[in-house]
């Protein structure tokens, strides 16, 4: 149980660059030399995959934008989540130098999640999801300082209030989270 539930946890900040994402998510949904109609009465949702600014001025994120980047960056690549499993195994046994490896071999992804929500909170206007996604990068951030996986233990309480926040925030700017639960 332990393990499962710190792997879940590891899964909320591993990177984007580390996981797989449905590229199709980004795909407009419009047929080329379709015309565009009214949406329907209703709350305004967020079609996803505009991360180049958009009508923002200088590449600035709206929420809605700033709330799928977090998103996306949450699902842990295959690999990262066998360095896990084997470091788990690894400090069961007590061997160190496993411990040691599959750390190093996960210090990348936090420090690009760290780097990823960093960067995004720096994008972002809206002041609750900039504490939002400032709070997960500094998680992330000393996720990369662990030396057990018994330390892992800690990043459900370094991560529940950013991820309140934008349990909150996100469906208000029109984006459903899908891997934030």
């Amino acid at each position: 149980m332990r393990r499962t539930l710190v792997l879940a946890l590891v899964t909320l900040i591993a990177a984007s660059a580390c996981g797989k994402t449905d590229d199709t998510a980004a795909t407009p949904t419009t047929t080329p030399g379709a015309t565009a109609t009214a949406a329907p009465s209703g709350p305004a949702t967020y079609a996803g995959g505009e991360f180049e600014g958009g009508d923002n001025p200088e590449g600035a994120y709206t929420p809605a934008q700033a709330c799928e980047m977090t998103d996306i960056s949450y699902p842990l690549s295959e690999s990262a989540q066998a360095d896990v499993r084997a470091g788990y195994a690894a400090e069961q046994r007590g061997d160190k130098a496993g411990v040691r490896k599959a750390l190093e071999a996960l210090q990348p992804v936090f420090t690009s999640t760290a780097a990823t929500f960093a960067d995004t909170a720096s994008k972002v206007a809206d002041p609750a999801l900039k504490t939002a996604l400032t709070s997960l990068s500094e998680a992330a951030a000393k996720a990369t300082k662990f030396t057990s996986f018994a330390e892992f233990d800690k990043m459900e309480e370094l991560t529940a209030s950013g991820e309140a926040i934008l349990k909150i925030e996100c469906p208000k700017a029109g984006y459903q989270l899908k891997n934030i639960e």
